[in-house]
Order: C-alpha cells, then sequence, then structure tokens
C-alpha cells in the first residue's frame, strides 16, 4: 500500500540518523530473560525513525547471528536509548543461562538497520568480550615499554 504521494520525512537522513549512534550495552536480564540493549547517540533522533529500527546480534567468536525478537523501545526522547527484546536462543543458549553474567555476554557486535535494509551500522557491544580484548590487544607490553 504504497502511496506515491506520501512524504518520507526521514529521506536521505537514514544514514546520518544511524551514524550519530555510536555506542551499544547489551545486558541480560535474567529474571525477566531479556535483553536490555542501549544506545548513546550524538543528538536527539526521531523517536518514530527510531522505533522502526531493526536490531541484529552477533556471536562474538561464532559465526551466529539473530534478529531482534519481541522489541520494546522504552526510552527514545534523549541521547541515550533503551530497548529490551527477548533473549536470542541461538547466541544465549539455555543450557548456559546459569553461567552467563548479566554484561559479560558473547555478543559483540549489535547491527541496527532501517526498514528493508536500506541503511545498516554496526555497532560494538561496549560490555562484550570482543571490546574488552580488543582494548587489551592494543595496550603495549611491559617490555615493548622498556625498548
Amino acid at each position: 500500500m504504497a502511496d506515491g504521494n506520501a512524504c518520507d520525512l526521514y529521506r536521505d537522513k537514514h544514514h546520518e540518523f544511524l551514524h550519530s549512534i555510536d555506542r551499544a550495552w547489551v545486558a541480560l536480564d535474567k529474571e525477566r530473560d531479556r535483553l536490555r540493549i542501549s544506545f548513546r547517540c550524538d543528538t536527539r533522533l526521531p523517536p518514530e525513525w527510531v522505533k522502526a529500527l531493526a536490531v541484529e546480534f552477533f556471536h562474538d567468536s561464532c559465526s551466529l547471528q539473530e534478529t531482534a525478537t519481541d522489541l520494546e523501545w522504552t526510552d527514545t526522547e534523549g541521547t541515550l536509548l533503551v530497548a529490551t527484546c527477548a533473549r536470542p536462543k541461538s547466541l544465549l543458549l539455555d543450557r548456559d543461562i546459569t553461567s552467563l553474567g548479566e554484561v559479560n555476554l558473547p555478543i559483540g557486535d549489535v547491527m541496527l538497520s532501517t526498514p528493508n535494509h536500506g541503511c545498516e551500522h554496526v555497532l560494538y557491544n561496549e560490555y562484550g568480550r570482543k571490546v574488552m580484548s580488543r582494548q587489551f590487544d592494543d595496550m603495549p607490553r611491559h617490555s615493548e615499554i622498556l625498548a
């Protein structure tokens, strides 16, 4: 039901809006069996646009990915956007749920995409193992400091 006369308020802004979002944090609420996802952005984004985003998660070391389901945006009014979604069952298995921490999850990348995947933007999960190891890998070794 596409209306050729309808005006897309966000035309040519999708790329700019996506790249305004520069951080992601993913935490597990074990009690509710849901993920809490927070995004930090440079400027306030249109709430209607934010609510139309699709969110995909990628496993740190395996080639697994899963799209967020039952996505609920709980805060879209400021520069910190917050959503919750069902726990991705292929990335965070039932058998591992008791040993998983709340924040150090094997989710390394979070991908945001506009409807129909017209524009995509990959973010690192700042709580993920990949980011932690990346930060440590960039640090010089003690022997390099002395040289």
